[in-house]
């Protein structure tokens, strides 16, 4: 949506942190302006802290925060 400056990704999406970090999803809604993400479709991750399972996800402040909501898994590698 180039008027609304969003970006809708369907499929195998794979987002990229910096530090080592990568979440999978079916689905991810980019706001271009805000420098936020959302995905409503369940997301798994890991990286060198741990792996994580969750039924949402919301990225805010330029993935500056990271929120997982509704069944979250964790297991931390300490």
């Amino acid at each position: 949506d180039m008027q609304g400056k969003t970006l809708l990704l369907t499929g195998n999406v794979a987002l990229f942190y910096e530090g080592g970090y990568e979440f999978r999803t079916e689905e991810a809604l980019i706001n271009l302006d805000a420098a936020t993400a959302e995905g409503q479709k369940p997301v798994e991750g890991q990286g060198p802290a741990g792996l994580l399972k969750a039924d949402r996800f919301t990225v805010l402040d330029r993935g500056a925060i990271l929120r997982f909501n509704d069944r979250v898994w964790v297991k931390l590698f300490i």
